[in-house]
């Protein structure tokens, strides 16, 4: 499958899928070419947007977006020690 392997910081990896979006029509598209995910950051014009990353092949871009549009998530969890 195509995605994006994103390692952090301590060197672990996880890879995200090329999963598509639901746009407007509600339609899921773009699966298996583009990945889609939201992130947890609001957009700094209003609360309606979010962030969300896309990457296709070796473009990788983020941008503020309306919170309707479907999108996948990757939770993550902070382990406090």
């Amino acid at each position: 499958m195509n995605g994006y392997q994103v390692t952090g910081p301590n060197g672990k990896s996880i890879f995200l899928p090329a999963s598509g979006a639901r746009f407007s029509k509600g339609r899921l598209n773009d699966v298996g070419v583009y990945g889609y995910y939201w992130s947890s950051s609001l957009g700094k014009s209003n609360s309606y947007n979010a962030y969300c990353v896309r990457f296709y092949a070796e473009l990788v871009e983020s941008s503020a977006i309306h919170r309707g549009y479907g999108r996948s998530i990757r939770p993550v969890r902070t382990v406090k020690k």
